[in-house]
């Protein structure tokens, strides 16, 4: 055993020394080792960690958003008491063509825009500018003009004396005295404008137009009044006073009569002629002249007593026979 061992260890000496040799120069040609490129270990790296891909998120989908506009609140504005609104021109548009002192009517139609009704109280006045004659004010109307109704207003105006354009301003007035006119705050005039034009009214004559002219007619009246009862004899008589202040002389006469107290009734007579006087007992005088007085009586029945209520009618005439042109008249009283 302790042979066996010696053995092996000259063994690895001798293999050793060989070695050495080997690795010493020697003296010979030496041939050239092929150089060879350092081996640069490869360096392990730290095995990485795959990080998986990142999933992009889906967009979020934004919706747009009503937002409501705010709804505006309409805020309620008063109307004005007075306040006037021009509708059109009824006459005498503006610029309208007039010679030298013409008259003329403007009218305007105007409506009611406010809340208070126009009554008689209210006034057209005159504001500023070519005033052409009109009135300083001038009652509006004589009735009344509720809000939302129209009024046709007119004023008489002559055209200036010289040659141009002219134009007056106009507003209203209430029973206060507060002026206002047209417009979104009533204080806008509303007007007149005229041309006055060169030239002259011509008033052209045409026989055509000649109407024929007749003489007037004369008029015919009288006056009628209880004059007395009187007595003729054995007689009540009553007479009745007639004034002629009219253009007729009257020729003829009837009296009728009516007592309702005592149910007579008193038929009419007629006469072609007059009494003279209150007093008389007989009908003498001829006729009923212009400017003069007559009376015509007729006697009493007996139950026509004083207190009684009478009605009595007379017809005067300008001809006998009660023709021609005739009158009547009735006067109602109480016997005295």
């Amino acid at each position: 055993m302790r042979n066996r061992t010696r053995s092996l260890t000259a063994l690895i000496l001798a293999l050793s020394v060989a070695a050495l040799a080997c690795a010493f120069p020697t003296n010979g040609t030496t041939v050239p080792q092929e150089t060879l490129p350092p081996v640069i270990p490869a360096t392990t790296q730290a095995p990485t960690t795959e990080v998986p891909p990142t999933t992009a998120a889906p967009p979020t989908l934004v919706l747009p958003t009503f937002t409501p506009s705010p709804t505006a609140t309409a805020t309620a504005t008063a109307l004005p008491c007075d306040r006037a609104a021009f509708v059109t021109d009824v006459t005498v548009p503006d610029g309208s063509d007039f010679y030298a002192g013409q008259t003329l009517t403007k009218t305007w139609r105007l409506r009611n825009n406010g809340t208070c009704t126009w009554t008689s109280g209210y006034s057209l006045i005159f504001d500023h500018g070519d005033a052409m004659g009109a009135p300083a004010s001038q009652q509006l109307t004589t009735g009344t003009v509720a809000p939302g109704q129209s009024i046709d207003v007119s004023v008489n105006l002559t055209a200036p004396g010289a040659v141009g354009t002219y134009r007056g301003y106009f507003r209203l007035r209430n029973p206060s005295g507060v002026v206002f006119g047209i417009g979104a705050n009533a204080d806008v005039a509303f007007w007149a404008e005229i041309e006055v034009v060169p030239g002259t009214i011509t008033l052209l004559f045409n026989p055509d137009w000649l109407v024929p002219i007749f003489p007037l007619l004369p008029t015919a009246d009288f006056s009628l009044a209880y004059a007395n009862v009187h007595i003729c004899g054995v007689d009540r008589v009553i007479a009745f006073r007639l004034g002629n202040d009219d253009d007729v002389t009257f020729e003829s006469v009837r009296l009728s009569m009516s007592d309702s107290t005592a149910g007579v009734l008193y038929v009419g007579v007629s006469s072609d002629s007059f009494a003279n006087s209150a007093t008389s007992c007989g009908m003498t005088a001829s006729s009923f002249p212009t400017g003069g007085n007559r009376y015509v009586i007729r006697s009493l029945s007996p139950g026509s007593v004083s207190g009684n209520s009478f009605s009595a009618t007379v017809r005067a005439c300008s001809e006998n026979g009660m023709g021609g042109t005739c009158v009547d008249h009735t006067i109602n009283f109480s016997l005295p």
